[in-house]
């Protein structure tokens, strides 16, 4: 029986939410605002984001959540916005600015074309340090929600180098097309869509280029190009990249132990199109990049090119493998986008080290569109067998030194950051996710954090000093998270070890924003918890086959919380043959 069906046979049995007292309706998710004004507020999200308060902290809605849209309103897209042309997540405040704007004018083409304009010629935008190619490829990634037609971008790219067309012009050509008509009646369905299925393009060779060649930089290339310019770096040096480069790797590329690769001039996400792109060509069963302890990836586009179809989805096919625990490795400053695999990153001790050195993992974007979280979305891909399905984590973290910090993570299908157990041979988990940003927007996902023992009733890990704290998260209307954290991954695996804390759950904000859950967070099977000062606004939905409550415990002792929690049962589902057979996995 496929897990699918399974899944939706359990479904049937469940029964909607127990009436809770007192129901106020369904809640208005949009911030507190100023009155709409005619333009967009195009902000990125930033410290004035982690705002607090509200009241109630809960509420509870009528009937479950349905996978299909809840409004017509062109969320991802929105998102896309910010994050392809801005270069970031968005400024709650902003967000829903623009989102009222829509509705208030009505999810059409010219309402959408109007829009896209006003961002992709603001100041905001053409401030970034970019040339023609860069922003025209940023145009094609909103404007067609693809990579570009190499035919049609090469006219373009020669009518702004001689000037037969403004930028202006050109913007406006692209939408107002009949091409983005069409598009607009998927768009304004509010379904998930993610990217076209098309390959990425080589940006036409400059001058630039070919002075930066002359001095060593690598261009275009491969992923034997790379290795050959790395393998012959030596410890304590950076390679660098040329910027808007794109390296197609079919196989690994290795960064060895001391070397920096980067992009020429460092770009931050804010510019991500004029860095470097390390572009997947098929899957392999194995990472596309690995560091190597001590070494650090910054400033570099990696892409997994999920949409592809030569590449597709391959569990173990994830982007980056980071191998710590001698000197300091460093994952700073990136673009990483679209898995083949089942994760963004994986972290881990190289072969017989500990986790004395540090882990960085900083200030990068990571968006998953193009990754699935419902079941049905995949039916085609899915295998229980090796656990394939089409969500994807950001942050997979399995090395106990990590500092996951100041990064931001939008539409991702899985988990944000999970912190996993380590072996005991390289000490434990103690690592600290902080004032991080997690947005799901178009797509819904499992959670923004877990503390994560994985299966086995037997098992005792020690997770003293791990901390999530002071980390920003939300949801548009039409998408939802399981819950915000797992303290214990008794829900996801209803046989779960045993953790031992003391770990920290505390000052974490939804802002003013009401999101969409089934729980705000879990504690199970993890002893001296300390969560506090967390200020999530719910509105409660039955997602799973979890009990519906604010906080549900199971197993915790220790426990020192200030909002209100229920000692809950989250009971395992044996009959699903998976490893992972909790509450959780039977959600819809």
């Amino acid at each position: 029986m496929g897990f699918a069906v399974v899944v939706a046979a359990f479904a049937l049995l469940l029964p909607l939410p127990a009436a809770a007292a007192p129901r106020t309706g369904h809640p208005d998710r949009r911030p507190d605002r100023t009155p709409s004004a005619e333009r967009p507020t195009m902000r990125c999200t930033g410290p004035a984001s982690f705002t607090r308060g509200g009241s109630p902290l809960f509420e509870y809605a009528d009937g479950g959540w349905s996978p299909s849209p809840r409004e017509a309103m062109p969320d991802q897209w929105l998102a896309k916005l910010y994050t392809e042309v801005l270069g970031c997540a968005p400024d709650q405040v902003s967000y829903f600015h623009d989102r009222s704007l829509i509705s208030s004018r009505g999810c059409t083409a010219d309402t959408l074309r109007s829009m896209a304009e006003d961002f992709l010629t603001s100041r905001q935008f053409t401030s970034r340090r970019y040339d023609a190619r860069q922003r025209l490829l940023v145009l094609w990634r909103v404007g067609r929600e693809s990579e570009p037609d190499p035919a049609v971008f090469a006219g373009q790219y020669r009518d702004l180098a001689v000037g037969r067309r403004s930028w202006r012009q050109i913007v406006r050509s692209m939408f107002s097309s009949d091409e983005f008509d069409r598009m607009t009646v998927r768009i304004c369905s509010g379904a998930r869509y993610g990217w076209a299925p098309m390959s990425a393009i080589d940006l036409p060779d400059t001058w630039k280029d070919r002075l930066l060649r002359f001095f060593g930089v690598l261009g275009n290339g491969n992923g034997a190009d790379l290795q050959a310019v790395l393998d012959r770096a030596r410890p304590g040096t950076t390679v660098r990249l040329a910027p808007g480069a794109v390296v197609r790797i079919d196989g690994q590329v290795v960064i060895p132990s001391g070397v920096r690769l980067t992009t020429v001039g460092s770009p931050k996400p804010l510019a991500y199109a004029s860095m470097a792109r390390l572009v997947r060509t098929r899957t392999t069963g194995g990472p596309m990049i690995v560091l190597s302890p001590g070494a650090a990836l910054t400033n570099v586009w990696v892409d997994g090119q999920r949409a592809d179809p030569a590449v597709g989805i391959d569990h173990d096919s994830i982007s980056i493998d980071v191998r710590a625990g001698a000197g300091e490795t460093v994952l700073r400053d990136n673009r990483i986008s679209n898995p083949a695999g089942w994760s963004n990153v994986v972290l881990r001790a190289g072969d017989g080290l500990t986790s004395d050195a540090p882990a960085l993992v900083t200030g990068n974007l990571f968006t998953g569109y193009s990754t699935k979280f419902h079941y049905t979305e995949t039916e085609a891909t899915n295998d229980m067998s090796t656990n394939q399905w089409g969500f994807a984590d950001a942050v997979s973290n399995s090395y106990g030194n990590t500092l996951v910090a100041d990064n931001q993570m939008v539409d991702v299908t899985d988990v944000s950051v999970v912190m996993f157990r380590v072996a005991p041979s390289t000490g434990h988990q103690r690592s600290v996710a902080r004032d991080n940003v997690v947005v799901n927007a178009g797509n819904s996902g499992w959670a923004a954090f877990t503390v994560d023992q994985l299966a086995g009733e037997q098992g005792r890990w020690d997770f003293a000093g791990t901390e999530i704290s002071h980390n920003l998260v939300w949801t548009s209307p039409n998408a939802s998270l399981l819950t915000v954290a797992g303290i214990g991954t008794q829900p996801w695996f209803g046989e779960a070890g045993h953790g031992t804390g003391p770990v920290r759950f505390v000052d974490n904000t939804t802002g003013r924003v009401r999101i969409n859950t089934q729980m705000a967070f879990s504690v199970s099977r993890m002893s001296d918890v300390t969560a506090t000062g967390n200020s999530i606004l719910a509105t409660l939905r039955q997602h799973t086959a979890c009990p519906t409550t604010y906080v549900g415990v199971e197993d915790a002792p220790g426990l020192v919380i200030d909002v209100p929690h229920e000692e809950v049962v989250f009971e395992p589902f044996l009959q699903i043959p998976a490893w992972s057979r909790g509450c959780l996995v039977v959600h819809w």
